[in-house]
């Protein structure tokens, strides 16, 4: 078997098992949403839910009134784009064409900020 055939199928392999480790959480997230109570919480636990349990769903949307919390999120959403958009246009043509002193300085700023995640903010408040 030739070395290229070889590290083909060890990629594959690889590429397959994080593919398989990615996933987990949404299956045993869509898995225990299709549970009774008691089978969520049994040990050892049952991966396939039995019976299939749509009421969960059913009983979520009653008790929690979920409609008025999707409604307030969408409308905070297009709210922040809306402004974000109306700040940042004019704001990003301004440092393309004009000419000012500190445009490259600024332009670096903007490249340092973006290679930089927020998580790495969020841990600095919380030390």
């Amino acid at each position: 078997m030739k070395w290229e055939n070889r590290s083909k199928r060890i990629a594959a392999i690889i590429t397959v098992a994080l593919l398989l480790f990615i996933l987990f959480p949404f299956f045993v997230m869509i898995s225990t949403m299709l549970k009774t109570m008691k089978d969520a919480y049994s040990t050892p636990p049952h991966w396939l839910p039995n019976p299939v349990m749509l009421s969960n769903f059913v009983h979520v949307w009653k008790e929690y009134n979920l409609l008025v919390h999707i409604k307030a999120s969408v409308i905070i959403a297009l709210g922040t784009t809306a402004l974000n958009t109306l700040v940042t246009i004019p704001a990003s043509y301004a440092v393309a064409r004009l000419r000012f002193p500190g445009r490259n300085i600024l332009l670096y700023l903007f490249l340092v900020i973006q290679m930089f995640s927020p998580v790495i903010i969020i841990i600095a408040l919380f030390r």
